[in-house]
């Protein structure tokens, strides 16, 4: 006789394992994870964050959506940016890449269609105080490395991001790169 498995909703035991951890005072926390060969997502807590440089792979995103719609290529500028900002993580480089999609206003717009509800870009310049969620973030990366269907994101545009994202700089490899690369902690 086989045993009786129960299916259980991927939300309901990430809640269950969240219980376990302490969370001090009034502190917010917003958890997500990806099962890679199912494509499940589980999420737990709603709190916003300041993105900081996290932001930088949605900036190209949205940068790539406008270069989409107006059916051109990046300019050599724009991809000398893109490089430089998210392979070594150039604050300069994205802000001016900030600039370009139309700051704060051109991010919420192609957050619109890339599926994050809850990302809203920061004030003037300041791009790294964008606040996101731990789902939206999950989202972005679905749209980055998902398939044709599921992404706003061209196959081609989808290929470009995953091939900078792939050639992080020497001590700019932590966060998914990091968890990408073989052998990392």
């Amino acid at each position: 006789m086989e045993p009786v498995v129960a299916a259980v909703e991927p939300s309901t035991s990430l809640a269950d394992a969240m219980g376990a951890v302490a969370v001090a005072g009034q502190a917010e926390v917003s958890v997500a994870v990806l099962a890679l060969d199912s494509g499940e997502t589980a999420s737990y807590g709603d709190g916003s964050f300041d993105t900081a440089s996290i932001v930088k792979v949605n900036i190209l995103a949205a940068l790539l959506l406008q270069t989409q719609d107006a059916d051109r290529r990046l300019t050599a500028e724009e991809r000398a940016y893109a490089t430089t900002m998210i392979e070594n993580s150039d604050n300069a480089a994205a802000t001016a890449l900030w600039r370009s999609i139309g700051r704060s206003a051109g991010l919420g717009a192609a957050n619109e269609r890339l599926g994050l509800r809850d990302t809203v870009g920061g004030d003037g310049l300041l791009w790294g105080l964008t606040q996101t969620t731990a789902a939206d973030q999950i989202a972005l990366l679905r749209q980055v490395f998902g398939e044709d269907e599921d992404s706003a994101l061209s196959a081609d545009s989808r290929a470009y991001v995953q091939g900078l994202m792939g050639n992080i700089a020497a001590g700019q490899d932590w966060g998914v790169s990091a968890a990408a690369s073989t052998g990392s902690r």
